[in-house]
C-alpha cells in the first residue's frame, strides 16, 4: 500500500450533518497523531526529492485534516512541527528521561507507529551510508587507477623522448658490438635501464588487468592500446632502419673495396 492507496477511517459523526455549522477549536488529537505518523510511514516524505517531496508532505495533510474535521486544519508548517515533536518525546522516552515534558502525549498505539517510522529512519540512513561507503571506495579505486597510468605513461614518454643522436649513438654502438661479437658492462647496464617503451607499455597493460574495471574505463584502455600500436610500429621502423643502414655499410664497403683493387690497377709501377 501507498499514500494514493492509504486513507485512514473518518468517524462516521463527522460525515452527518454537514450542513450544521460546528465551532472548531484546537488542531490536534490522538486520531490525528495516528494518522500523520501513518501517513508518513506511506509517504516518507523525509527521503524524496524536493519537488517530490513537497507534493508528499500536502497530500499528508490533506490525509490528516480529513480526521477529526471539527478541529481546526493544519497548516503544512504546522504538520511538520507536529511530527518533529513526537519524535522528540518519542526518542526522550527511549532514552528513559521519564522526566522529560511531553511524554504524557504517548501511548501504546502511537509509540508503535513511532517506532515504526524511527525504524525506518534508521534503515535509510544505513542506505545512504552504504551508498556513501561505495561511492568513497569507487573514488579511492580510481586514484589508485589514476596513479598507476600517470607512473607508467611517464616512464613512457621518458624512453620516448630521448634525442636523435642518443637513438644514432646506440645504434652505431649496436653494430660495433655485433661486429666485435661483445656488450660492454656499460652497455649492458644502459640496456637494462633503457627498457623498450613497447614492453613497458605490454608490461603496463598486464598490471592494469587486476585494478581497472572491464566495464570502465574503455575510452582510456582504446587510448593506451593504441599508444602501444603506434609504439610497435615505430620499433618495426627503427629495426627497417637499421637493415637499410647495415645494407648501405655494407654497399660502402664494397664500393670502397673495389675503388682500391681500381686504384691499385692503374696505379704506375714503382721506379726502378
Amino acid at each position: 500500500m501507498n499514500i494514493e492507496q492509504y486513507n485512514p477511517s473518518i468517524p462516521s459523526q463527522s460525515l452527518k450533518n454537514t450542513s450544521k455549522k460546528v465551532k472548531k477549536y484546537g488542531h490536534n488529537s490522538r486520531k490525528r497523531d495516528e494518522a500523520l505518523v501513518e501517513a508518513l510511514i506511506y509517504a516518507h516524505p523525509f527521503n524524496k526529492k524536493p519537488g517530490k517531496k513537497d507534493e508528499l508532505w500536502e497530500k499528508v495533510r490533506t490525509i490528516v485534516n480529513k480526521v477529526d474535521e471539527h478541529l481546526e486544519s493544519l497548516s503544512p508548517t504546522a504538520i511538520k512541527n507536529r511530527r518533529e515533536y513526537l519524535l522528540k518525546i518519542y526518542k526522550q522516552k527511549e532514552n528513559e528521561d521519564n522526566n522529560a515534558r511531553g511524554n504524557n502525549d504517548l501511548y501504546p498505539e502511537l509509540e508503535r507507529l513511532l517506532a515504526e517510522l524511527v525504524a525506518l529512519g534508521d534503515d535509510l540512513n544505513e542506505e545512504k551510508e552504504d551508498e556513501k561507503k561505495v561511492k568513497d571506495e569507487e573514488v579511492a579505486e580510481k586514484e589508485r587507477w589514476d596513479e598507476l597510468i600517470k607512473d607508467r605513461a611517464t616512464r613512457s614518454v621518458e624512453l620516448l623522448c630521448q634525442g636523435p643522436s642518443s637513438s644514432k649513438k646506440r645504434r652505431i654502438e649496436d653494430d660495433r658490438e655485433s661486429r666485435e661479437g661483445s656488450r660492454s658492462p656499460k652497455r649492458v647496464q644502459q640496456d637494462a635501464e633503457n627498457a623498450n617503451a613497447y614492453f613497458v607499455l605490454k608490461d603496463f597493460k598486464d598490471e592494469i588487468k587486476d585494478v581497472v574495471d572491464v566495464d570502465t574505463d574503455y575510452e582510456m584502455i582504446g587510448t593506451m592500446r593504441r599508444m602501444e600500436e603506434k609504439i610497435s610500429s615505430l620499433a618495426d621502423s627503427n629495426e627497417r632502419i637499421v637493415e637499410e643502414v647495415k645494407g648501405t655499410r655494407e654497399a660502402i664497403l664494397d664500393f670502397k673495396d673495389v675503388l682500391c683493387r681500381f686504384l691499385t690497377a692503374i696505379a704506375p709501377p714503382p721506379l726502378q
